[in-house]
């Protein structure tokens, strides 16, 4: 199957399981869990899916899916219909090898393994033996991507640790750090100013690919949420992550919005805004649909936004005020542009 014939009408984000074998310090323990992982019903779930009557892309993520009992089975059945990508820690290795045996790589549209390098040392793994595991990935066809999160104490080590990866031939994705460390917000501060040092970022631009050191900034950014794409947490339906609005339950009958959104959010880690719909190649976008985005396009209401995720949407309004003299100053003074950023954001949360 080639590129062309890869074509869907939806993107889904399903977390599947809460349960993790992992402990990484810069994850969502509180979100985590140890259970028995049970089987899943298959059956109610393909019957739900196809009653869309959509060609769907689900990533299924957690927690740790490799970890379900019967979660080969399930990616087996669907992707006879629809295509499927996966992340996952990579650490499962006896249901690994067999998904490998029993799983058509043209029906699964890309798998992502979070690197975890500190875990993996706590853990002993071998990293030699995770490569070798992803090359016979890579030699069947499937494709692979490693995440190296750029949680702030990596940042020293990055360079090596991806380098790592790189010598092995395995490709690795560096995307920004979207949380609190040491009471610090990070990639940037309610002001908008970027929480890594100048030191820091001249490490981070080399194996960071430039939009991904912008596209967190997404507030008004239309965005395909509730549209083209859905967060499916455990069997609650979302837009997004961060939108968290309730649109039903997975065996309710829930459908999608008919147009697209603005992004309320000032900064957000979704990759579902237009201008990086590139990440999804195979997401067929109606023209019907962005003719109507054009002239409906409306948004949640950043109050409620605030209320059901407590990111904060601080206005700051010195770019859009002083135009040039602006960028003049966050040029040649950028100390003094983030003093004032921060004078008139304080000025209107009074």
């Amino acid at each position: 199957m080639n590129k062309e014939e890869k074509k869907y009408d939806l993107y889904i984000n399903w977390l599947i399981t809460s349960n993790c074998n992992f402990s990484c310090d810069f994850c969502d323990k509180e979100n985590h869990q140890k259970n028995e992982n049970k089987p899943l019903n298959i059956e109610k779930i393909i019957k739900r899916i196809d009653k869309l009557n959509k060609t769907v892309l689900i990533n299924f993520t957690g927690g740790e899916p490799f970890l379900i009992p019967n979660f080969i089975k399930l990616v087996m059945e669907l992707s006879k219909k629809h295509f499927i990508s996966i992340d996952t820690n990579f650490s499962q290795h006896p249901a690994l090898n067999k998904f490998l045996e029993s799983v058509d790589p043209n029906r699964i549209i890309k798998i992502t393994f979070s690197t975890h390098v500190i875990e993996r040392e706590n853990r002993k793994e071998d990293l030699e033996e995770l490569c070798l595991l992803i090359n016979k990935f890579q030699d069947r066809g499937f494709r692979i991507y490693g995440n190296y999160v750029i949680h702030p104490p990596l940042v020293k080590r990055m360079e090596k640790d991806i380098n790592f990866f790189k010598e092995r031939n395995i490709k690795i994705l560096a995307p920004m750090f979207i949380g609190k460390y040491k009471n610090k917000k990070y990639p940037v501060d309610d002001y908008g100013v970027i929480s890594y040092s100048k030191e820091e970022m001249e490490t981070i631009k080399k194996f960071t690919e430039k939009e991904n050191l912008t596209n967190f900034k997404t507030k008004g950014r239309f965005c395909l949420a509730g549209s083209r794409a859905l967060v499916i947490n455990q069997d609650k339906i979302s837009p997004c992550w961060m939108i968290l609005k309730n649109l039903g339950n997975f065996e309710d009958n829930w459908s999608t919005f008919d147009r697209v959104i603005k992004c309320p959010m000032s900064y957000c880690c979704c990759p579902l805004t237009l201008d990086s719909i590139a990440n999804y190649p195979g997401l067929d976008l109606q023209s019907k649909l962005l003719r109507k985005t054009i002239k409906e396009c409306g948004t949640y209401s950043m109050s409620e936004s605030k209320k059901i995720t407590n990111i904060p949407a601080t206005s700051l309004l010195i770019d859009k005020k002083i135009g040039l003299v602006g960028l003049f100053i966050k040029n040649k003074f950028p100390a003094v542009y983030y003093y004032i950023k921060k004078i008139i954001a304080k000025i209107k949360n009074n």
